[in-house]
């Protein structure tokens, strides 16, 4: 439960024995409680082997395991209020945007699910609003985006030259904080340096979609 509230996301995987998991049930109230809050997590279901509408109206599969938990709590008042909290939250976990797997080829499914995550939520927070404050920061990232071209598919390299200590790795950084996420690998290196008198380069290159 302490990682479902430190959560930013929460991909809700549901099969068609998925209501039968009373743990699972539990795991799906608190998500949708953390949903609720004020900076709340954001919730994807994913229908994995299950329609939709079964999961929204507890039928066919969820019909039959809440029917066999009724009947375990049919004499506990406190048991019944929360199989009534179960129904509630997969309802509202269903009726929110989400991917149907069901058909299709299930990797290519997988993979767009990773990358709309990856695309929202896996940018460096700290790196980016950290590098608001650097002065002038803006117009070199700009320059920088305007020379790597991201939107072509082939390999280029950017140089950024000149003394010690003027911030070449924070440019170098930040235009990867900004622009990593598009890419399907990245990685960044920090303090690969060139022995030279005066002078040193930091490089930022984008290589072609593998």
């Amino acid at each position: 439960m302490k990682a479902i509230e430190k959560s930013q996301i929460a991909l809700v995987i549901f099969s068609r024995n998925y209501a039968t998991s009373r743990w699972c049930l539990n795991e799906l109230v608190k998500i949708m409680e953390c949903k609720e809050e004020e900076n709340g997590q954001t919730v994807i279901p994913i229908f994995y082997d299950v329609d939709p509408s079964h999961v929204r109206n507890q039928s066919e599969s969820f019909a039959v395991a809440f029917a066999e938990h009724e009947l375990k709590y049919k004499d506990d008042v406190e048991g019944m209020q929360k199989v009534q909290g179960w129904r509630t939250a997969l309802t509202a976990a269903a009726n929110l945007k989400g991917y149907d797997i069901r058909d299709g080829i299930e990797s290519e499914k997988i993979q767009l699910i990773v990358d709309y995550i990856s695309s929202k939520f896996c940018k460096s927070d700290y790196s980016i609003s950290f590098l608001q404050d650097v002065v002038g920061i803006n117009a070199h990232l700009e320059e920088l985006k305007s020379r790597l071209q991201i939107e072509i598919n082939d390999v280029r390299s950017v140089g950024i030259w000149g003394i010690g200590g003027i911030g070449k790795t924070t440019i170098a950084k930040a235009i990867f904080d900004t622009l990593s996420h598009q890419l399907k690998a990245a990685c960044f290196l920090a303090n690969v340096k060139r022995k030279c008198k005066k002078e040193s380069t930091s490089f930022f290159t984008k290589y072609p979609s593998l």
